[in-house]
């Protein structure tokens, strides 16, 4: 294993995020430093992996941002997604399996000092939160992606803000076929491109949502829960 990632190491901390409740796809991103790196359970952790003095340790800067368990499913009550953003380094999103959504803008604060607001809008779908993307050029844009499977809810939901989180509209409607979203990505260098995962393949649109395309004639109509277009690449 990675001895950078073991707790017995003499320079190792451990990546095990505290809480009672964690998802099983546990949401980590990177702060716009990278030396510090949020995670989530049912409440949002912060940590320096660069610390003046060891250990390493996970510092909570929330309290529960979830609606708890469910008496028949005591697993449910988990924060999904995070996003983050190297424009503002204080900005964290953070989106539950119940289709909540939250926004820190003082993520770096001390952490008895941080805050946290929950987002309202019409075009939440309040579906399980798969995914929140924040424009790494500009902290006011971001996307927010939900599935509605756990709720037989088979349509797809991405949504878009321009304002910061103020306010929200729907970019895919009916555009697309009926499947959950599972991840969003903007093009490294063309603010108006998104790609979508879906679980019936990978989808592309050039202005934003208004009209969008299936990307990969061959790639089968499969679950897809993860896309990455890295800058200068074409794949």
């Amino acid at each position: 294993g990675c001895r950078g990632f073991s707790p017995a190491s003499p320079n190792g901390f451990g990546m095990t995020i505290p809480g009672v409740r964690k998802n099983w796809v546990a949401p980590l991103e990177f702060a716009a430093d990278p030396k510090f790196v949020f995670g989530a359970s049912e409440n949002v952790y912060r940590m320096d992996t660069e610390p003046a003095t060891l250990p390493r340790v996970w510092t909570q800067i929330s309290s529960d941002l979830t609606e708890g368990t469910e008496p028949r499913a005591p697993g449910f009550g988990t924060i999904t997604a995070l996003g983050t953003t190297t424009a503002d380094p204080n900005l964290v999103y953070a989106g539950t399996d119940s289709g909540l959504m939250w926004v820190s803008r003082n993520a770096m604060a001390p952490a008895g000092e941080v805050t946290w607001t929950k987002l309202e809008s019409p075009v939440f779908p309040g579906r399980w939160v798969t995914r929140v993307t924040v424009d790494p050029d500009d902290a006011k844009v971001a996307w927010a992606s939900f599935s509605g499977w756990r709720s037989g809810d088979g349509y797809p939901h991405l949504v878009m803000t321009s304002d910061g989180g103020n306010t929200w509209v729907d970019i895919v409607g009916k555009k697309i076929p009926q499947a959950p979203i599972n991840d969003v990505i903007r093009h490294p260098s063309k603010p108006k491109w998104l790609f979508i995962a879906t679980d019936v393949g990978v989808w592309r649109t050039t202005n934003l949502g208004k009209t969008w395309i299936k990307v990969g004639d061959t790639l089968p109509l499969v679950p897809i829960n993860d896309i990455d277009l890295p800058a200068g690449s074409n794949t």
